[in-house]
């Protein structure tokens, strides 16, 4: 519930800028006496979301196993430096979950058990973009750039296989932990997707963006013969508030 409220007030707002714009003008004018829209060198914003973690993993022979999507929620503070209108070099920080479903059916005679293991990842992702947008109230962006991540702390919640009754699977919690042999630390790849962003005035603007993270690196080390490798793609769709100094 938390998170909807913050979601939709800032629709509210956005809604707001919107009816803003017929009373309220942004442009100066430049030494020719023509007017253009006024643009800040440096911005900082804060923006909160949902994403899905696909995780892209090679099961080879294993017919029997299936990972799966999962829902999470983002939060970020960025910081952009503009040196011209239309291009600005943005950073900050991004919470994410990286979370995916392991399905793993397991026969033995007659009888069949189908094992779910949702494990849920944290990371702190810094993304590193450059932003090129067109428009004057209302602009238009596409962001593309490189992100490296650090997993902060994990967690899984499943079943386990009861040593006689196959087919009454336990259901147990328990932490995630990091394990040096297994895991890898880092998640490094590609960020991009669309942006748009409204002018509410000359300090405040809304934003909201569709951002692709997509992993390079395999999430897990090389610990073992005939490993599959593993990697994440995250789809986040945020909103936010940019204000620009």
């Amino acid at each position: 519930m938390k998170h909807r409220n913050i979601i939709f007030a800032l629709l509210l707002l956005a809604g707001g800028c919107l009816s803003a714009q017929n009373t309220e003008s942004t442009a100066i004018p430049d030494n020719n006496g023509s007017t253009t829209a006024s643009f800040s060198k440096w911005s900082v914003g804060a923006t909160v979301g949902v994403d899905i973690n696909v995780p892209i993993v090679g099961v080879a022979y294993m017919t029997d196993v299936e990972y799966g999507p999962r829902l999470g929620f983002g939060y970020g503070l960025n910081v952009a430096y503009r040196p011209f209108k239309w291009l600005a070099i943005r950073s900050g920080l991004n919470l994410l979950d990286k979370d995916y479903a392991f399905t793993h059916t397991i026969t033995l005679g007659e009888n069949q058990a189908t094992l779910v293991n949702l494990t849920s990842c944290k990371y702190l992702d810094l993304p590193v973009m450059a932003d090129f947008s067109v428009g004057k109230k209302v602009r238009w962006h596409l962001l593309f750039g490189g992100y490296i991540g650090y997993w902060l702390s994990g967690s899984r919640m499943g079943n386990t296989i009861p040593l006689m009754i196959v087919n009454d699977p336990g259901l147990v919690t328990e932490d995630y932990p990091f394990n040096s042999v297994r895991d890898n630390r880092f998640d490094a790849g590609l960020i991009y997707g669309p942006a748009m962003s409204i002018a509410c005035s000359r300090v405040v603007d809304i934003n909201i963006e569709l951002l692709f993270f997509h992993g390079l690196t395999d999430v897990q080390k090389n610990y073992m013969m005939q490993l599959n490798p593993h990697y994440n793609t995250t789809t986040l769709l945020q909103a936010g508030v940019t204000f620009n100094l």
